[in-house]
């Protein structure tokens, strides 16, 4: 007897700085493509396999990775990414301000979620509620959020190679990314914060109505 009640967001909040040309200038070039990744950097969020996934694409021109957040395998994922010859095309920005992490996400071209597991992800519905297209590893909450090939692209959780696909596929085929923003828009429209009080809410109500209608409890009734 189990109840699933997702996060939600809030769009409203999703505001980002004025001067986004000047905040791009900080870390990559007009024609530059921006990968983007945001979260812990440990072990179970996947951070390495954009990495070497990233190297698998060293052909591509115009390509940058941008990874926000900090982490025990930070040291780690800096010495591959200098292992790799990748120095000058992975940035690690490290922890950023909300505001500042909004227009990053405004200058992206696609948002990568790695994640060997991972509960949930509020990160790729922020992105999606903002138009930039995900690639998610198909694990957890992330394979439930996103329908592949509808409003985000999967890949097998654990494969650079099949991350690799992924980006370039996503990158370079206009009509697709342009079908999958419209389709996360709407998406991210069913996670809400109204609608995750209201389903807590009609919970409790469904739990007391179930206990008071029960025989074997203490004779005190619960409103």
């Amino acid at each position: 007897r189990v109840a699933v009640i997702p996060n939600g967001i809030d769009p409203s909040e999703l505001v980002p700085v004025d001067d986004l040309d000047t905040l791009r200038g900080c870390f990559a070039q007009p024609h530059e493509k921006l990968v983007l990744l945001v979260g812990r950097l440990v072990y179970e969020k996947g951070p390495h396999l954009l990495v070497e996934a990233t190297s698998l694409l060293m052909k591509e021109e115009g390509l940058r990775v941008i990874i926000v957040g900090d982490g025990a395998i930070r040291p780690y994922l800096e010495g591959l990414t200098k292992k790799l010859n990748l120095s000058d095309k992975v940035s690690f920005l490290g922890h950023v301000d909300d505001e500042t992490l909004l227009s990053i996400y405004e200058e992206a071209s696609v948002l990568v979620i790695p994640s060997l597991y991972e509960p949930f992800g509020i990160v790729v519905l922020e992105a999606m509620s903002l138009g930039i297209p995900v690639i998610v590893s198909n694990t957890g909450g992330l394979d439930e959020i996103v329908t592949d090939g509808k409003d985000g692209l999967k890949f097998q959780s654990g494969s650079a190679e099949d991350l690799a696909k992924a980006i370039a596929r996503i990158l370079y085929d206009e009509g697709l990314r342009a079908r999958l923003v419209e389709n996360a828009r709407s998406r991210a429209n069913e996670f809400s914060w109204n609608d995750t009080a209201d389903q807590t809410l009609e919970l409790y109500k469904r739990v007391l109505d179930e206990y008071n209608a029960n025989d074997w409890k203490p004779k005190v009734v619960i409103r």
